[in-house]
């Protein structure tokens, strides 16, 4: 295969890596196997003590047009940004080291970009899959809104990030990129922020899969997470002018979230009453906090049972 052209790619794929050995090859093939072939894939690996690095020289050797940087551990979000400083495209993408992409998933997407310059992301449909197999499609029973949708992804964030192509310009036009205090919701907040100026477009049809499984940092890191979005909150309530008042019910629907979500990892360590009290205002309002409210009244394994059913198991 012929090197990397030193015209700039329309597409630059980000990839941000830390001990993906285990998956990270079936990653790799997913992109190369691309029908858009105009793309550069820009690896950032954080500090890994495993065979990543001679995982991503197997294809970088092969003459694929790999961009590659080793860097001591930095987290998620500064390593993301390190990606983005290395990319030339004009639209990024961004996959994980243990998810796939389909191959006509940029094919699809990039024209969506030409159609409407107001599009700062496009998305599409995705699976999510463990070991066993599929699980299930994120959009199958209800399609996701376009457009100006700041305002939906505040009250329920709906995007999932292997599926994402995003617009330079919409990038540049931010006084930050990734915030490099998260590394649990550091695209929901890059993303939400796009969102405040740029619209979102959407390909109704799967086109990625995104891997759960018990080292996944979305389940092995619960409460870090649950912290990381308060404080992406409260980043928006002294950012965005009025937002408290002009997204009141949006501020309080997260409120209630963060309340429900901690009151889950109360009941999941035995907790039991300290969850019924934070979810005690909430019963009345929102279903989820009345049903969960009175299931934390049977003992955690319960909870273990029904997240077992969702595909992970939290032990």
């Amino acid at each position: 295969m012929a090197k990397a052209s030193p015209i700039k790619p329309t597409v630059s794929i980000n990839l941000c890596c830390y001990n993906s050995e285990r998956y990270l090859r079936k990653t790799l093939q997913s992109i190369i196997e691309q029908t858009f072939k105009n793309w550069e894939l820009v690896i950032v690996n954080d500090g890994s003590s495993d065979s990543t690095e001679s995982i991503v020289y197997e294809y970088k050797d092969k003459g694929y047009p790999i961009i590659y940087q080793y860097q001591d551990n930095k987290g998620l979000g500064a390593s993301r940004n390190e990606a983005l400083k290395l990319s030339h495209g004009k639209y990024i993408a961004f996959i994980d080291h243990d998810d796939i992409w389909l191959p006509e998933k940029l094919e699809k997407q990039i024209p969506l970009f030409e159609k409407n310059p107001k599009y700062g992301i496009v998305i599409c449909d995705t699976i999510f899959f463990n070991d066993n197999g599929d699980i299930k499609q994120l959009y199958a029973k209800k399609k996701p809104p376009t457009g100006y949708v700041f305002r939906q992804l505040m009250s329920r964030y709906f995007i999932s990030l292997e599926t994402v192509v995003i617009q330079r310009a919409a990038l540049d036009s931010l006084d930050e990129w990734f915030d490099v205090r998260f590394n649990m919701v550091e695209e929901t907040d890059l993303l939400i922020r796009i969102a405040y100026e740029w619209e979102v477009g959407y390909v109704d049809e799967p086109l990625a899969k995104w891997r759960m499984h018990n080292a996944s940092g979305t389940f092995s890191n619960k409460e870090r997470a649950i912290e990381e979005k308060g404080l992406m909150f409260e980043k928006f309530c002294k950012k965005f002018k009025g937002f408290e008042q002009k997204y009141k019910n949006e501020v309080d629907m997260n409120k209630m979230q963060l309340e429900l979500r901690y009151a889950l990892l109360n009941w999941e360590s035995g907790e039991n009453a300290k969850a019924r009290k934070r979810l005690k205002p909430y019963i009345f309002t929102d279903k989820r906090c009345g049903l969960t409210y009175l299931l934390t009244f049977l003992p955690s394994s319960i909870y273990k049972q029904l997240y077992k059913m969702r595909g992970m198991d939290p032990s």
